[in-house]
This record gives structure tokens, C-alpha cells and sequence, in this order.
């Protein structure tokens, strides 16, 4: 039963960013300091906190006045960490978080700052629902990015569009491409990103080339753990999620090679998943000197809820009400 004591007695966690939140990484995180008992916000409102979170930090200045005598800090933007600890005088216990073995070196001068090669926590059952019958062989959940012929992962996926007749995007601008519409959808939810990947055998993935080998993306982990194989062009050295391959060949004949994933397979990969993450999360927990409580299938479900499926509802319920309008006025 909730008690408003205990809750108002907890540590309190602020989670900030400077550039936006991506939702799945906002949502994975808010529950994996609720689940280590903090009390959550990500909204800016409070004068101090126990510990601050930075998703992505590009300086640390005013980082002072919340007064957090331990900060985290997720390797997950363009701009180097380090870069933005130089310009600070900060006195808090500073946790970094990254994938990239150089970076780590890097951190290893500061006194007050401990590197911690990791991911950022994947709470997996947030994510996971069975698998069902195959929809798609090849999917592409995200915008066309494709702006140079000098990036050649990217020129290769645009190739693959054109020319496999398999292939459905997801996202904005990819009737640019100019082959059959009916490939090209607009751009989907958060909550029906996961039922696509649930139906998909393989979804082909592009990092912008400052993520390359450093970080990874959402559908490295949101795929495999709905059963569908990630085929993508670079891995941090040192990391490899299970359902995930890296390759420099041609992602159409990688995939090929693999085979087309049956039911029972994706299923299988699900599974594995589930328990490659369940045990990652519990390891960055305990090197942040965290206790990480599974969540309950009802708070997970409530928290789905509101921080996911509330917001595709809402943007449902927004495009049906245009739609109607636009009805009566055709009228």
C-alpha cells in the first residue's frame, strides 16, 4: 500500500537533460531510480536533490545550486563528458557512465570522478510482450537521416530501401526516395514501435556517426527483446547485447545469411534477451552502489501506462479529432 511518509522520506533523484529527452532512455531511467528508492522527477522545479542524473550534459555550471552531493552521467550525446567537466570546479561524487573504452582513460585524471563502462539501465519487461506471427521481414523504425554520399552506412540502407521490396520505414521523409509508397509509413509511437518489432524478423539500423562504436541505440535493445534481430554497422568494443550484429557488409545479404527468423526463433531470442538485460541492469546497479528491486507485473503495467502508452493515446485521439473536423467541414 502507498504511504505518503515513506515516499516524502526518500532520497530525491533528479533527472535532467539539455537538449531533450529521448523517451525510451527517460522512461528506462525514471523506473530504475524509483525501483533503487529514490523519489523521481524530471522536471526542474526542485532548489536541491540527493542525486543528479544528466542524460546528456554539454556543461556542468549550474549544476551547483541543486547542491547533489553525487551525480550520474550518461555518455549518450555528442558532446564528450570530459569536455564539460573541465570547464566545472564540481566537489560531487561523479559517476560516467559510457561504452567507450576511451573515454574511460580519459576520465581516470579526475580524483572526484569514477568511470563506469556501461549502458545506460534497460528495465527489460517495461518493453516485452509475446511475440506474434511475422508481419514484416525487414523494417526501419526511424526518419530518413540521409544527407551525404561520403556516409556509406547510411547510403547502403537508402540502397536497401530502394531496391528490396521487403523493406518498410517507418518515419518521416522516405517518400524522398521515390519507390513504392506503400513501403513508407509515418512515424510511430513509442508503444507502437514495440508491437512492429514484435511482428518483424529483422530491423535495420543506422547510428549518426558520432554514436558509431561509443553508444548504442533504442532498437538494439527494444528489438531483441520483442524477438526481432538488429542488423547495424558499428558495437562499442567490448559489448555485444544479445540479438544484435554488426557487420560492414551489405545488411540485406547479412540478413539473408541469417535466415528468416520463424516464431519459435524470435521467441527464443526474446528470451535470452530478457535475461541478458535483467542481469546488465542488476550490475550497474550494484556498481553505482545501488540495490535494484524487481518491479511488480502491476507497477509495471501502471507505469507503462502513464509515462508510454498515455502519450500515444493522447496523439491517437489528437489525429482522430482532426480527422473528424476535417470530415464535417468537407461537408
Amino acid at each position: 500500500m502507498f504511504n505518503i511518509l515513506d515516499y516524502v522520506a526518500k532520497p530525491k533523484c533528479l533527472i535532467i537533460n539539455q537538449d531533450g529527452f529521448d523517451l525510451d532512455v527517460r522512461a528506462n531511467l525514471e523506473l530504475f531510480y524509483t525501483l533503487t528508492g529514490y523519489r523521481v522527477s524530471t522536471v526542474d522545479t526542485w532548489s536541491s536533490c540527493d542525486l543528479l542524473v544528466i542524460q546528456r550534459v554539454n556543461c556542468v555550471k549550474n549544476f551547483k545550486s541543486f547542491g547533489a552531493h553525487r551525480m550520474h552521467i550518461y555518455d549518450y550525446s555528442k558532446t564528450n563528458p570530459v569536455e564539460a567537466l573541465v570547464q566545472s570546479n564540481l566537489e560531487s561524487l561523479i559517476d560516467v557512465i559510457t561504452l567507450d573504452k576511451t573515454l574511460i582513460e580519459q576520465i581516470g585524471i579526475y580524483d572526484h570522478v569514477f568511470p563506469i563502462f556501461s549502458y545506460h539501465p534497460v528495465v527489460p519487461k517495461l518493453w516485452m510482450l509475446p511475440v506474434v506471427a511475422r508481419k514484416f521481414n525487414f523494417v526501419h523504425v526511424g526518419h530518413c537521416k540521409y544527407k551525404s554520399e561520403s556516409d556509406v552506412f547510411q547510403k547502403r540502407l537508402i540502397d536497401l530501401v530502394k531496391f528490396n521490396e521487403m523493406m518498410h520505414c517507418f518515419g518521416n521523409d522516405w517518400t524522398r526516395i521515390q519507390v513504392g509508397e506503400l513501403r513508407f509509413h509515418a512515424p510511430v509511437s513509442l508503444h507502437e514501435c514495440q508491437r512492429i518489432y514484435r511482428g518483424a524478423s529483422f530491423t535495420l539500423g543506422v547510428m549518426y556517426d558520432f554514436q558509431r562504436g561509443r553508444t548504442l541505440s533504442g532498437r538494439m535493445w527494444q528489438g531483441p527483446l520483442n524477438g526481432c534481430t538488429v542488423i547495424t554497422e558499428a558495437l562499442p568494443v567490448g559489448f555485444s547485447p544479445p540479438g544484435v550484429f554488426e557487420t560492414a557488409e551489405d545488411m540485406t545479404h547479412v540478413a539473408l545469411l541469417l535466415g528468416v527468423k520463424s516464431r519459435v526463433v524470435r521467441s527464443s531470442l526474446a528470451i535470452k534477451s530478457l535475461s541478458f538485460w535483467e542481469e546488465e541492469v542488476v550490475k550497474l546497479a550494484d556498481k553505482l552502489d545501488l540495490i535494484f528491486k524487481n518491479p511488480s507485473q502491476l507497477k509495471l503495467v501502471i507505469f507503462y501506462f502513464r509515462k508510454i502508452y498515455w502519450r500515444h493515446f493522447r496523439s491517437a485521439a489528437k489525429k482522430l479529432l482532426l480527422f473528424v473536423r476535417g470530415g464535417i467541414k468537407g461537408k
